[in-house]
């Protein structure tokens, strides 16, 4: 079996490797030594360029992954000069992999729809205006939890939530002691209202190392918070970061890592200095963002520029925290290689934007792998990274408003994502 030497000199490059099944078998990793105690390489056999001699390579093929070469260190690049290196942008390095039927998709990370009720009645929530679609309401079992882990062990980080709020899960205390238990990193990146969670599961996420959680709070007062995030209850959700800093402190943990997401609106606006100083109280990293919504989008750019034209832009500093979205959402048809989405009942979705329909397969039946490396997805997928007409017209995909139409479109779906709403305190 030919051995491939690969170097990756950022982390989205290694997170990236890792979406492939070939990596474990036939790819020698090298990194600079900024990487070195990246937590991406955790686990991960590699050499750095001094370790490993240019003569040693032979006639083995050499890859850089990596879109931007002025990023290479100076090491990198005297070995690189002594070697036969063959510079591949991820995209390209992506396509040819997918190109090869030999060599499957098996990422290490997944989003895992844990639970889709939810007691709030957001303002802009699709949940609400599409009526649930196609993900309905339900959550995954602890035996289908457990089940899926031990049928794709490759899996080491499961992100919880998308489409519902998961404490709401009737034994989510069960579900976190399960990923532990599997050495599986457990995240709520997408964010979670916090208005319900049990003493059981605030002791489980500090227990058992639950790593991140954004909390919602688009406000700094009821008043406020309860205009856009319907139903719920500011203070009993600051009441619960309470107990949860309680408990960590108890037991002298770091974990979970706790953030405060605050979606910044017209109504809510005047609350940002309020929120950032009891994020900091709170313990928590701020960040702030704009709203999906058009219209409250244009209330509150028009609420701005009439105070800088009332007041001068530099009597409202804070005006900056939201900038104009510079980037497409390409990069969200990346998540059907590195994050790809699963309802609570077992379906592929693909990625976080899927919920009207789904890829026709269910993971708990026939596992992931298999799931992942149908013909449909693979050449699908392929599509999207060479900016090709879809091959097949029921997939998901064919509805996607935002999916790439050009080639410059579809760099963006590999390419290092950075985002350019929000600051972090």
């Amino acid at each position: 079996m030919k051995r491939h030497i690969v170097f990756a000199t950022t982390a989205h490059a290694i997170n990236t490797l890792k979406s492939f099944q070939e990596w474990r078998e036939r790819i020698e990793l090298i990194v600079p030594p900024s990487l070195v105690n990246k937590p991406e390489l955790k686990g991960i056999n590699f050499h750095t360029p001094s370790e490993k001699p240019a003569e040693e390579f032979g006639d083995t093929t050499t890859v850089l992954l990596d879109d931007d070469v002025t990023l290479i260190d100076s090491q990198l690049l005297d070995f690189f000069a002594q070697t036969k290196t063959r510079f591949v942008p991820l995209n390209q390095w992506v396509v040819e992999m997918l190109e090869n039927p030999s060599v499957l998709i098996a990422p290490e990370s997944v989003r895992l729809d844990i639970c889709t009720r939810c007691q709030l009645n957001c303002v802009y929530c699709y949940m609400r205006h599409d009526k649930r679609e196609t993900t309905g309401t339900g959550h995954v079992t602890p035996l289908q939890f457990e089940a899926f882990l031990e049928r794709n062990p490759y899996v080491r980080h499961v992100e919880i939530s998308n489409s519902g709020e998961p404490f709401l899960h009737p034994q989510m205390h069960k579900i976190i002691e399960i990923a532990y238990k599997h050495n599986v990193h457990l995240t709520c990146y997408n964010g979670a209202n916090f208005n319900h969670v049990t003493n059981k599961t605030l002791e489980a996420l500090v227990d058992y190392k639950f790593v991140h959680i954004n909390v919602a709070l688009d406000g700094a007062r009821q008043e406020t918070y309860s205009i856009y995030r319907r139903k719920g209850n500011f203070n009993k959700v600051v009441a619960n970061i309470k107990k949860l800093n309680e408990i960590k402190k108890r037991k002298n943990s770091d974990y979970p890592k706790l953030y405060w997401q605050f979606i910044v609106m017209s109504h809510n606006y005047d609350d940002v200095p309020l929120a950032e100083k009891m994020a900091k109280e709170l313990g928590m990293t701020i960040s702030f963002r704009d709203t999906w919504d058009p219209n409250e989008k244009r209330r509150l750019e028009k609420m701005l520029s009439e105070r800088r034209a009332k007041h001068g832009e530099e009597q409202d500093p804070s005006s900056k925290i939201i900038e104009d979205r510079k980037n497409t959402f390409n990069f969200w048809c990346r998540e059907l290689l590195l994050h790809p989405q699963i309802n609570w009942d077992g379906r592929l979705l693909g990625c976080c934007q899927v919920y009207r329909s789904d890829w026709g397969v269910n993971v708990f039946d026939v596992g992931l792998t298999e799931a992942l490396n149908s013909e449909v997805y693979r050449k699908t997928l392929l599509a999207l990274l060479k900016a090709e007409p879809l091959p097949y017209s029921q997939t998901p995909c064919a509805a996607c408003e935002v999916r790439p139409k050009t080639p410059e479109e579809a760099k963006n779906i590999m390419a290092r994502h950075v985002l350019h709403y929000g600051t972090d305190a």
